[in-house]
């Protein structure tokens, strides 16, 4: 099996409705990736990665909440953030 590996930047988001969580979060706009983030993606922006059971092609797992949103804010700097903030 061959490494490849689609870039970071076509992760499908798709954003929140306004009256879901988002709200519940002060009423700015949320994205929300449609897929699991892979490992491989995970450690293009963070330094170590944290799953039990190892592999490019698996999902990342066993991240805190605040791990979650570093990698998020890392995504935001990278590529923009479409909320400004």
């Amino acid at each position: 099996m061959g490494n490849q590996i689609s870039n970071i930047t076509e992760i499908p988001f798709v954003q929140l409705p306004g009256n879901s969580v988002a709200s519940e979060l002060g009423g700015e706009t949320h994205f929300v990736s449609c897929l699991p983030i892979l490992q491989v993606e995970y450690l293009r922006f963070m330094e170590t990665n944290p799953s039990i059971v190892k592999g490019d092609l698996l999902p990342v797992n066993y991240i805190s909440f605040y791990e979650a949103k570093y990698f998020c804010d890392r995504l935001s700097e990278t590529f923009g953030d479409k909320n400004g903030g």
